[in-house]
């Protein structure tokens, strides 16, 4: 009787890491598929584009962002875009996931009272002269006392602070 009872707890305590242990590509792409508004784009080539989240989460604890590169109909869509996307299909595994975008939705923004700019125009300039773009878009301000805008990226550990004329 104990050996049986020794056998049955040994093969739930098995089913139980066996389940635990489970890894699903569905996963990654159930949360893609998921529309969000945060997403800013960040660069553009050709065929794809780059997109970050307004406040993702450290995936990495290394300064991982959620972001994703993507393929589709990308047709309209400039860097410093805030857009909506919705991922079809697999992702390849790599960082950032690479995927093809089902939807693409360029999202319209008031500019704020006073500014010539809107948020998606400042990002833009900001990131005009950046080589890297992998970067979180922290805080993007207009400043109507100054007239201009503060476009706080951040990378890795550090905050970067670019300032840029509203223009």
């Amino acid at each position: 009787m104990r050996k049986g009872l020794f056998l049955m707890c040994c093969l739930l305590l098995m089913s139980l890491l066996i389940a635990g242990c489970h890894s699903s590509d569905d996963s990654v792409n159930q949360d893609m598929e998921k529309p969000s508004s945060a997403w800013y784009v960040m660069d553009k080539n050709d065929s794809k584009i780059l997109v970050v989240k307004s406040n993702p989460k450290d995936v990495n604890n290394n300064g991982g962002y959620d972001a994703i590169w993507g393929s589709g109909d990308i047709e309209g869509v400039s860097i410093g875009d805030r857009v909506d996307i919705k991922v079809e299909g697999s992702v390849m595994e790599s960082y950032p996931p690479q995927g093809k975008f089902g939807e693409v939705e360029i999202l319209s923004e008031e500019k704020p009272e006073g500014a010539t700019l809107s948020k998606s125009e400042a990002l833009r300039k900001a990131l005009s002269n950046m080589e890297h773009r992998l970067k979180m878009v922290e805080a993007i301000d207009f400043i109507e006392e100054k007239d201009m805008w503060s476009v706080k990226l951040q990378d890795g550990d550090e905050v970067l602070e670019v300032s840029v004329d509203d223009e």
